[in-house]
């Protein structure tokens, strides 16, 4: 091992003192005795060791030789990639890093996690956490709630579900938005989810699956009310369904389906 390597040649310059670089220090016979002692001390201490204490892991995953494309509408570059808990830590080049898992993406590209704009698995991340069907397309948030939504749940809403919650053995025990969340949170799940709140949901939950005009003008009266009152992302329609379908077809809408 190079002595200038050695941390044992820095401590006994520290002790001793040098006046160069590479010159022996002579200082007196007592140093040299210390020195002497220092050095016979490597023997419990091997170079492999010192390597090793300057070689921790600074992150925990490193992703090298990837194609970065970044989301931001730049054309692709050369970097790595590091991870330290659930956060990016770093980008470059970073060869000289370690870290706990190296992942080599040569010939691979590395972006962020794509989004899912129509998603529905709020129902099967309850039964299956996992998302192994979106996560190996490479989606890591999903927005849910078109047209329905997990909530507002109430009796009316569950009795068209009975039969399939029986089926399934599956209990619906929240009521809004908060209380789903709660739930996903405490089982896991390694999507991120956001939702609208459905306007066909609000409706099945003013009135059921009734049908008829002044049905939808009742429901598109309650549902900026339950916009107000949960807070999430916005509200949603879908104009194939109820109440959309309602609204179009009172109004004479050229979009609404015929029947």
């Amino acid at each position: 091992m190079n002595v200038l390597h050695n941390p044992l040649y820095h401590l006994r310059a520290t002790l001793c003192g040098y006046p160069s670089r590479f010159q022996e220090v002579h200082s007196n016979l007592n140093c040299q005795v210390l020195v002497t002692l220092l050095f016979a001390a490597t023997a419990f201490f091997p170079p492999t060791a010192c390597a090793q204490i300057h070689e921790q892991p600074q992150y925990d995953i490193l992703i090298v030789n990837g194609h970065i494309i970044d989301g931001t509408g730049n054309p692709w570059y050369a970097a790595d990639l590091a991870i330290s808990g659930d956060r990016i830590a770093a980008i470059g080049d970073l060869h000289d890093a370690h870290a706990k898992r190296v992942i080599d993406a040569k010939g691979r590209i590395v972006a962020p996690g794509f989004i899912d704009m129509l998603g529905q698995s709020e129902w099967s991340l309850l039964v299956d956490n996992r998302s192994l069907s979106k996560l190996s397309q490479g989606v890591t948030t999903e927005i849910a709630g078109e047209g329905n939504s997990i909530a507002p749940q109430n009796a009316k809403t569950l009795a068209p579900m009975k039969p399939l919650l029986d089926y399934y053995k599956f209990t619906v025990d929240w009521t809004t938005f908060d209380g789903y969340f709660r739930r996903l949170e405490k089982q896991g799940t390694p999507l991120n989810i956001g939702t609208y709140v459905g306007a066909g949901q609000v409706r099945k939950a003013v009135i059921g699956d009734d049908d008829g005009q002044q049905v939808g003008i009742h429901s598109r009266h309650t549902c900026p009310r339950w916009l107000s009152y949960y807070g999430d992302l916005n509200g949603s329609a879908s104009a194939t369904g109820p109440p959309s379908l309602l609204w179009l077809k009172s109004s004479g809408d050229s979009r609404a389906p015929r029947t």
